[in-house]
């Protein structure tokens, strides 16, 4: 997690013991982005964009989390949030996206991105592309409910498949 996705918490209990925590923000990728601490660490490799339907995607993290947005693509008034409870043997695992919109680009629905697992198991997302023309470029978090330890391996959004295997993580 980065220095602007986490805020540390301190506490006293009765007793004089100290309680110490750290919390997580949900939207701790969307925030680090912000500050600069989401840029690719030296030495691994960053996806090349790929065009779906006149949108230049290029997957840019890959981070697992209990408490995540659920917001659209590009973020808007969607507030929605997605809670794994502590009982739960799963999570999510939320894929960073930059998007930047081309000149060729022609307002048109676009599927729900599908995470592909190394076992070759999708997983779907609830969150969706919306008004998607409405800023030049723009960062996106899609989050999938995932198995416990699940390795995500592809991004698949309306067809066109983006390996995330080098990934930052």
């Amino acid at each position: 997690m980065t220095r602007a996705g986490r805020l540390l918490v301190a506490a006293t209990v009765a007793g004089g013991l100290a309680l110490t925590a750290v919390v997580a923000y949900p939207d701790a990728l969307a925030r680090a982005r912000e500050h600069g601490d989401a840029a690719p660490a030296r030495g691994q490799a960053q996806a090349t964009p790929q065009v779906v339907k006149g949108l230049a995607v290029t997957p840019t993290a890959v981070a697992r989390g209990r408490i995540v947005s659920l917001r659209d693509c590009p973020p808007g008034a969607n507030t929605q949030r997605g809670v794994i409870r502590p009982i739960e043997d799963s999570e999510f695992v939320t894929v960073s996206v930059s998007i930047k919109v081309l000149p060729a680009f022609v307002p048109v629905a676009i599927a729900k991105p599908v995470l592909v697992d190394a076992a070759g198991n999708t997983f779907n997302t609830g969150q969706a592309f919306a008004d998607v023309a409405a800023e030049p470029s723009y960062a996106c978090d899609f989050s999938f409910r995932v198995p416990a330890g699940t390795e995500a391996a592809r991004l698949v959004i309306d067809g066109v498949t983006f390996d995330l295997t080098n990934i930052k993580r």
